[in-house]
């Protein structure tokens, strides 16, 4: 299981706070409680939101660099659990 944590952009996270309510307060919950979820069914978890951050034009989605970045990270965890 692939989870991004709250690691924005101070842009990204003001266009969140304002769409969803309350999301931004609850956000840095979510990684937990898909860490558990997965862990309840016997999947790795990998939290991207420690390797990259949102760094997007838009504050929401990401860069080459980033995509890249991560790529690379989830590739190692997987090389890992072999």
């Amino acid at each position: 299981m692939l989870q991004r944590s709250q690691r924005r952009t101070q842009n990204g996270s003001e266009r969140i706070a304002k769409t969803v309510k309350g999301g931004l307060e609850k956000s840095p919950q979510l990684s937990k409680l898909y860490e558990g979820i997965a862990q309840l069914g016997g999947a790795a978890f990998f939290d991207a939101g420690m390797v990259i951050t949102t760094d997007g034009a838009d504050g929401l989605h990401l860069t080459a660099e980033a995509e890249k970045k991560l790529g690379t990270a989830v590739a190692a965890k997987v090389k890992l659990k072999r």
